[in-house]
């Protein structure tokens, strides 16, 4: 704000509720029934999705016959119509997984899928075809319905459509790329070795982006802005996940170490009562 005092003006809506703003985000109910941004941190909107899905999951799988229906429902309730309507397209994933490596495809085949899916996911993400898709559910759902529980994934119509040709890309890729043997181990170790950095690349992205447009406006320092945009902004990204994502299995085993010494604590302190 010293360099632009109207760079964080934007934020005026986040800020008028930080406690609420804090404490939903914290808990990752931010994209609960209704949306609330995160700071300037647009993308922190996803964790919202997926970590509510996690916990469905994981009740789904390891919970008890006879409190499972309980607390699906309970989490189901939590989601709201939103995130639950996009419950399908996050299993979608682990299908597609499960699919490619149950069924393979003769090549002709796959490529075909392959080049079959590329034509549907830019019909389906041609503007137009949106707006007619949505407007389909927005005159099945009602005007009322519509605007009080799906606005905020007014586009869900779209987007299952278009989970159908992303899981078929997915799938003609993994089939193609199988039977010709394009990339060896080598290249395979450093996909890996790069895709550990992605999440943390699209959690921190945005802050430092914005902070590089406003040092280096685009208007008058071009070459600056796209350096710091293109060069300097992965490169704080992959430093800041040297410590914050390669060694979460060394945090995991710290905090887990730190749990058992305080549950050895309190079971010694029971034993003296």
């Amino acid at each position: 704000m010293e360099i632009d005092e109207q760079a964080y003006s934007s934020l005026s809506v986040e800020l008028a509720s930080p406690i609420r703003m804090l404490f939903t985000s914290i808990f990752f109910v931010n994209q609960s029934w209704v949306a609330t941004p995160v700071f300037l941190n647009l993308p922190y909107w996803s964790l919202g999705y997926e970590v509510l899905y996690y916990v469905f999951f994981g009740i789904l799988i390891y919970s008890n016959n006879s409190i499972r229906i309980v607390l699906l429902t309970c989490v189901i309730v939590i989601m709201g119509p939103s995130i639950l309507l996009y419950l399908p397209i996050w299993l979608a994933g682990a299908l597609c997984y499960k699919v490619s490596q149950r069924f393979r495809t003769p090549l002709y085949a796959a490529i075909a899928i392959y080049f079959l899916s590329i034509l549907g996911i830019i019909i389906f993400s041609n503007s137009l075809f949106q707006k007619y898709i949505n407007a389909f559910s927005f005159n099945f759902f009602g005007d009322t319905l519509f605007n009080l529980l799906l606005q905020p994934s007014e586009k869900f119509l779209v987007d299952y459509i278009l989970t159908l040709f992303i899981s078929m890309n997915i799938y003609g890729a993994y089939n193609i790329l199988l039977r010709l043997e394009v990339f060896g181990e080598i290249f395979g170790r450093f996909v890996q070795k790069i895709s550990s950095h992605t999440f943390s690349l699209y959690l921190l992205h945005m802050p430092f982006m914005y902070f590089f447009y406003i040092i280096f406006p685009f208007s008058s320092s071009p070459i600056q802005n796209i350096l710091s945009i293109w060069v300097v902004t992965p490169g704080l990204v992959l430093i800041v996940s040297h410590f914050i994502e390669k060694n979460r299995y060394v945090y995991k085993r710290e905090f887990n170490a730190g749990l058992e010494k305080i549950v050895e604590i309190l079971s010694i302190g029971r034993v003296h009562k």
